[in-house]
């Protein structure tokens, strides 16, 4: 239904959900809610691949969308169907993971505020229809991952203490660290301290995703071409194309 005006629209993935594990389906898309008319809002899920509706739903006050909170490896969020017992995920695609609750805070508004009534039949909730989020599992290696059987290499991989201790050891990069660590924590214990703390993993978790997802606006913006198709590992690709043109200015 393209004949409605577009009133929110952003970057997100479709998730494959079998019942209990829920799975990215690595697909660019996009959601987008279209005002009809008054009262009127139709949801749809549109591949920006091929540019295909695949979910296409008219809003009712029984719909809602929240966030996963269970799920740390991605930006994942739920669409419920109260009165018809669906559920749709869908992880959030933008480089800035502001536009997502910007995103769900007008769409729910919406549902709570310019929705009409409900009409038509109406059957009692069983709270069974829909999962609940501890019950949850979310498939392992992130949102946007490859599937490829290889285990990827991920922010968290390489913050730990082995390496932390070994990278503190070169004066330059203890310097170079130094200026992007917080005001009083300028000692090495402190650096490693701060980086294996606990309150760092989200937002290692969100810079994992962004690779994925925003892998040549990383590349260009570290003067390296970009890369044309799919990529296994996308931290290690930025690391040895890092490698190769360091070692080629070396050599020349």
């Amino acid at each position: 239904m393209d004949s409605g005006k577009i009133y929110l629209e952003i970057n997100a993935g479709k998730c494959i959900y079998d019942g209990n594990v829920v799975k990215p389906d690595k697909r660019k898309g996009k959601l987008v809610l279209y005002k009809i008319c008054d009262n009127l809002y139709n949801f749809q899920w549109i591949s920006r691949e091929t540019n295909k509706i695949e979910d296409n739903i008219i809003l009712t006050k029984n719909i809602s969308l929240e966030r996963v909170h269970a799920c740390k490896t991605g930006r994942v969020y739920l669409l419920r169907n109260k009165l018809k017992g669906e559920v749709f995920f869908y992880w959030m695609q933008d480089y800035d993971d502001s536009k997502d609750e910007e995103f769900v805070s007008k769409f729910n508004s919406i549902i709570a505020n310019d929705l009409g009534n409900d009409t038509g039949t109406r059957r009692r909730y069983n709270k069974n229809d829909v999962p609940i989020e501890s019950d949850l599992m979310f498939s392992q290696g992130g949102y946007g991952m490859n599937g490829d059987s290889k285990k990827n290499v991920s922010f968290k991989d390489l913050f730990v203490n082995e390496y932390m201790s070994k990278l503190l050891e070169i004066p330059e990069a203890y310097e170079e660290l130094k200026k992007h660590m917080p005001s009083g924590y300028q000692t090495k214990y402190d650096i490693e301290s701060l980086i294996n703390s606990r309150m760092l993993n989200p937002n290692l978790n969100c810079l994992d995703l962004s690779i994925e997802t925003q892998l040549n606006f990383i590349l260009i913006s570290l003067n390296l071409p970009p890369h044309e198709g799919p990529v296994n590992n996308p931290l290690e690709y930025i690391v040895e194309a890092l490698e190769k043109k360091y070692n080629k200015e070396n050599n020349d």
